[in-house]
């Protein structure tokens, strides 16, 4: 959902692969070294590659970390993994994502088998569609401010494949809902979402609630244990944070960060709208490090 006007990517290379006829376009970071493990991150509604890198700096710190950056960009500005619009008749974004990493496999930008994948919004339910339905083998699912649609999880009840996951999502979220419900809110950023979806208000999709879809990706991974709820430190007068960890020993994990009367966006990110609008950013939780932290360790732990 967050936008800005794009300029010239910093340091992005923009390549293109056709899939079904259509010419797709992504934007690859400078990479540390040949075959490195691969960070895909998918952008929010209304956005393009440059602008999720210019919102999150996974270019720069994920080439920090050791990661082979892509930023593809969705048809229209938008993903819609269960191509369910006539008016994308042709365009398959799922084919166009397995596609990317089988391209950037071959030539040996990225290693095989180490896919982190990291959703903002749209791109987030976009992100969980391709983990849930198994369209790709992921190391690290990243999943902020967005969840799952209540129509992909009636199609796929279950997860697809054991991955580890971590989520961020605000209680004050008015997109996307905490507590589950049709995403988009209303008034200035309903306008905005039904603009840049081309939906109106009745045929917006509904998310499955935040703690619903941890607990679900947490018995995909055979962990059966309730989370461990975590107050996480932060200045007075910050958006205070609570991290919920589902863990077992011998099993993949899930984390939420719950972020307490926080709204949509990336957390350590800018506040892209008012907060009356949005609901207020946290500047203290840094969505960015955690996410190349947590993807390092399953990594390494991995090889």
């Amino acid at each position: 959902m967050p936008s800005r006007k794009p300029g010239t990517p910093t340091g992005l290379t923009r390549g293109s692969l056709e899939v079904n006829g259509l010419r797709r376009t992504f934007w690859l970071a400078p990479r540390p070294e040949p075959r490195a493990p691969l960070l895909i991150a998918l952008h929010g509604l209304g956005m393009t590659g440059p602008d999720m890198d210019a919102l999150t700096g996974l270019a720069e710190r994920g080439l920090a970390a050791g990661f082979a950056t892509v930023f593809p960009d969705g048809c229209g500005q938008r993903w819609d993994g269960e191509q369910h619009d006539p008016r994308r008749a042709g365009v398959d974004d799922p084919a166009f994502i397995s596609g990317l990493v089988q391209h950037l496999t071959a030539v040996e930008v990225a290693r095989p088998g180490a896919v982190i994948v990291a959703g903002l919004s749209n791109g987030a339910l976009f992100a969980e569609f391709l983990a849930r339905h198994a369209i790709l083998t992921v190391t690290l699912l990243a999943l902020v401010s967005g969840t799952t649609s209540a129509q992909s999880r009636r199609t796929c009840p279950r997860p697809g494949q054991a991955t580890a996951v971590v989520c961020f999502a605000g209680t004050n979220d008015k997109v996307t809902p905490y507590l589950g419900g049709p995403i988009g809110g209303t008034g200035l950023i309903g306008r905005m979402v039904d603009r840049r979806s081309h939906r109106r208000l009745r045929d917006r999709p509904v998310a499955v609630a935040a703690e619903t879809l941890a607990g679900e990706w947490a018995a995909a991974n055979g962990v059966e244990t309730p989370p461990l709820v975590q107050p996480v430190p932060g200045r007075p007068g910050h958006v205070p944070s609570t991290l919920l960890s589902w863990t077992a020993d011998g099993h993949l994990p899930v984390w939420l960060y719950r972020l307490n009367g926080g709204g949509h966006g990336w957390p350590g990110g800018p506040q892209y709208l008012p907060a009356r609008a949005a609901g207020p950013i946290s500047s203290e939780l840094d969505a960015t490090g955690i996410i190349l932290r947590l993807a390092k360790d399953l990594v390494s732990e991995s090889t």
